[in-house]
């Protein structure tokens, strides 16, 4: 009984402490950002866990992090202890996130590993009774027994979290839920072998990172024991061209979100900014911020659909770990904290743009060795099963037959070899005028209404050959330099029917050199080119036979350069007024103009 009672006051007190925890770190996270707002031209640099970010008040500085551990601010006691990894689940609902976390779980029993889960997706959830139970409950009988390690056969331990997104409104909630699962297990003697995290359908992956890298920069206690390892996304292949085609906001679909006799869940997660992102967008940045990508209901679609998927999928994220699955079966060793915390969890948008590029590159040499070693034969084959939205997408409507003969000695890519894509970067140190690049956006067989605070339908010629070559495209981002704004870099984001082009942050050039991170220094200095430093055009094209229209995209988007005469112009205006006056510009809602200021 004494025994008992024990627990139950240490369980309270221990509620409390991690109440206080969290609500301790709201308040610092709160008082930084009101330090930042007093503090109008000063800068601030923190690390975290040896990435660098730079922090402006009214300014969103570009995020330059790296990979590289800074041995200087990591402690030998840290280095010894062993974290537990975190694995985040993302995907939209009906992708099978909850199918793989019971294969997964089953796999950890077999193999006798202690697993800590905790479910943002309430609505979804359906795990086995026989592999889970809550850490929390029914403590009693067990303590009475002297048995508080996990019982055999039941290695998993299950935690629920809801009415709100990890990635926004109950993101300190899910630090708190993760403290206490830590410190009930120590109370009971064992620590986790990992923690899994399953997110909600219309999570941010990049949102849910920068909460454990804030966490880490603000030395919260918990992160000195785990540690965002590896990042997970499940796609529903047969699903993937419906909702690559989808124009709409996520908002829109709720059955992306919540079961459809769960509309109160779907209500109150409308809150979140999540559901305000066009669906594509979303599911990009679902595949683009991640480290394994797993194509699950693979039996649903024809080898040559599922190859082609695959294909775009490896070409969206060049540093992923793309696998097809059925029903979730993945090894348990790809899944699991595979990356090692050195992927996706460890980086910022700007080293996965830096990716990007670099497989840009790649891709564009390998296709010289292809044309150097192969005739230039391109015989598709596929067929198309999406629905009528997908009437618009060149790259599925193409009736080609393909077959290539030469071997992967020509270092060529299966991207290449199988479906004819591949990529190129444009890359130009002039800045854009606004409105010829607007005309040439309105080419674009999307909905570009989103790039703009301000948007008038006229009608105009159209380029047929320009508006072919875009629809070849299954993505195009990268930075964009408008000569309306000297500071502000843009990103130009382009997938399906979707595009738009907002702030990023400000070019490392705005920043007085005595702020750059010391350690970081080498890798911004890349960047700079002349003397308007890293200010550019860096936009990836990838695309079926990308390579063979990029000189007709690139005479386009040359013709919207700033001219001699107009560059001239540029470089004597003194003010960001003055730009906006003499290149006048919708790019820029009247919210960005204030952070960019």
């Amino acid at each position: 009984d004494n025994k008992i009672k024990r627990w139950m006051l240490y369980k309270e007190l221990m509620k409390h402490f991690v109440m206080v925890s969290a609500c301790m770190f709201s308040v610092s996270r709160a008082l930084m950002a009101q330090t930042r707002v007093s503090l109008r031209n000063k800068y601030t640099f923190v690390k975290n866990n040896g990435a660098r970010r730079v922090v402006e008040d009214r300014r969103l500085c570009l995020r330059l992090q790296s990979t590289q551990i800074d041995a200087s601010v990591v402690s030998p006691d840290d280095e010894l202890k062993e974290k537990i990894p975190v694995t985040l689940l993302s995907g939209f609902l009906g992708a099978g996130k909850t199918t793989l976390l019971q294969q997964v779980l089953k796999q950890a029993q077999e193999s006798k590993i202690r697993i800590g889960v905790v479910v943002n997706d309430v609505a979804a959830v359906n795990v086995d009774s026989k592999l889970v139970r809550s850490p929390f409950e029914d403590y009693q009988s067990a303590s009475a027994n002297m048995e508080l390690r996990p019982p055999e056969g039941r290695e998993a331990e299950f935690v629920e979290l809801g009415d709100g997104c990890i990635c926004c409104s109950i993101a300190d909630e899910l630090f708190a839920t993760l403290s206490e699962l830590v410190a009930v297990a120590k109370y009971r003697g064992f620590a986790y072998d990992h923690i899994i995290i399953e997110s909600t359908g219309v999570a941010e992956p990049r949102s849910i990172r920068d909460s454990f890298q804030d966490a880490t920069m603000d030395d919260m206690p918990l992160m000195h024991e785990i540690e965002l390892d590896t990042l997970v996304t499940v796609v529903d292949s047969a699903a993937f061209l419906e909702a690559y085609s989808e124009t709409r906001p996520v908002a829109s679909r709720p059955d992306l979100a919540a079961k459809p006799d769960d509309a109160q869940t779907f209500i109150q997660s409308q809150y979140d900014g999540s559901l305000q992102r066009s669906v594509v967008d979303l599911l990009l940045e679902q595949i683009e911020c991640a480290d394994v990508v797993l194509l699950n209901k693979a039996d649903l679609l024809a080898s040559d659909d599922l190859g082609r998927l695959e294909t775009i999928v490896s070409a969206l994220n060049s540093q992923a770990s793309v696998r097809t699955c059925v029903y979730g079966d993945a090894p348990l060793a790809s899944v699991l904290a595979s990356a090692k915390a050195q992927g996706a969890a460890a980086i910022g948008p700007v080293d996965e743009h830096k990716f990007a590029v670099q497989s840009a590159e790649k891709s564009h040499s390998h296709a010289h060795a292809i044309e150097a070693h192969t005739p230039s034969v391109h015989e598709h084959s596929h067929s198309h099963t999406h629905g009528e939205d997908a009437s618009d997408c060149e790259i599925c409507n193409e009736d080609h037959s393909h077959s290539h003969s030469h071997d992967r000695s020509a270092s060529a890519t299966t991207a290449e070899t199988r479906f004819g894509i591949n990529s190129f970067v444009y890359s130009r140190r002039r800045p854009f005028e606004p409105k010829r690049l607007e005309q040439i956006l309105r080419q674009l067989p999307a909905d570009v209404t989103a790039a703009f605070h301000h948007f008038e339908k006229t009608e105009q010629a159209q380029d047929e050959a320009l508006t072919s070559a875009f629809k070849l495209l299954v993505r195009s981002k990268g930075f964009m330099w408008l000569a309306s704004s000297h500071d502000a870099a843009f990103y130009w984001s382009h997938a399906g029917k979707f595009f738009d082009a907002p702030i990023l942050g400000r070019w490392w050039a705005t920043l007085p050199r005595e702020y750059w991170p010391a350690d970081q220094v080498e890798a911004i200095e890349a960047d700079f080119d002349g003397q308007f430093g890293d200010r550019r055009q860096e936009i990836v094209f990838i695309g079926m036979d990308a390579l063979s229209n990029q000189k007709l995209i690139e005479d386009a988007l040359d013709a919207c350069l700033l001219t001699d005469d107009e560059f001239s112009v540029y470089t004597e205006l003194d003010s960001e007024d003055a730009r906006k006056a003499r290149f006048p510009s919708y790019f820029e809602n009247p919210q960005q103009q204030r952070v960019a200021a």
